[in-house]
């Protein structure tokens, strides 16, 4: 059997008060991550996404997820992050800690050439979400 390594390593950071930057290895694959409570952030992160696939003529694939805290009592909790994943570059946005949620981000969520992946999204609304 193969075995695969994984490392995470923090990466030099242009603004450390509103991101977090992370390359994680899994074996030959690197990936960039992106950890923020910004806005802003989020807008630069989109902007770039969609730079990189402004070529292609097939839909955007994006992973998507999100998480919750857990609920104390008999309310539900709002989402805490999203997390988003295009290629070798993903977000995680910590929507209980941003300043605002950006226009971008309902946009690129209503997208009709952006398909969404993940386990159980169907359950979730994206006015829920965002």
């Amino acid at each position: 059997m193969k075995t695969v390594g994984v490392s995470v390593r923090e990466l030099p950071n242009y603004d450390p008060d509103a991101q977090e930057l992370y390359s994680v290895t899994f074996g030959n694959e690197r990936i960039k991550i992106v950890v923020t409570k910004m806005s802003s952030t989020v807008d630069d992160w989109i902007k770039t996404v969609y730079g990189d696939n402004k070529a292609s003529e097939d839909d955007l694939i994006v992973g998507f997820d999100v998480d919750w805290k857990p609920a104390v009592g008999v309310n539900d909790n709002p989402v805490a992050t999203l997390h988003l994943c295009v290629g070798h570059r993903c977000l995680i946005f910590q929507i209980m800690r941003a300043d605002k949620i950006p226009k971008s981000l309902h946009g690129f969520l209503q997208d009709e050439k952006i398909r969404f992946i993940g386990v159980g999204i169907q359950k979730i609304s994206m006015l829920e979400c965002c």
